[in-house]
């Protein structure tokens, strides 16, 4: 997790949630919801290093429509080195909580020292 960058551009207080796609190849779906908080960034599938930098292109879309995101990885079912090395350089990039990690990539984190909150 990483909380910088001050300021916000999110959605007007009691909008409607909206949801985007964002990126969706063969392996991984990218998404942006926008309601009155933080953007909600859900990937669900796949992030190797065949998608992985074009995964960390959407992600960059979806910081440069809000500098607060959370970023949900319940979906994912596989993510290797270069899925990992996205995902760090985008939370290293702005304010990040990353929400619903799933316990085999909770463990990876560990491994890599990534500070979980």
């Amino acid at each position: 997790m990483t909380a910088a960058g001050a300021g916000r551009r999110g959605a007007p207080a009691g909008a409607v949630p909206s949801c985007h796609l964002l990126h969706a190849d063969d392996l991984v779906r990218v998404t942006r919801t926008r309601g009155s908080g933080p953007s909600v960034v859900r990937l669900a599938g796949e992030i190797d290093a065949s998608n992985a930098a074009e995964v960390g292109r959407a992600l960059a879309r979806a910081r440069q429509i809000d500098e607060l995101i959370v970023l949900d990885v319940a979906g994912l079912a596989f993510v290797d080195v270069a899925g990992v090395r996205a995902l760090a350089r985008f939370c290293r990039e702005g304010w990040t909580r990353l929400d619903n990690v799933p316990p085999r990539m909770t463990r990876l984190l560990r491994v890599l020292n990534w500070p979980l909150v």
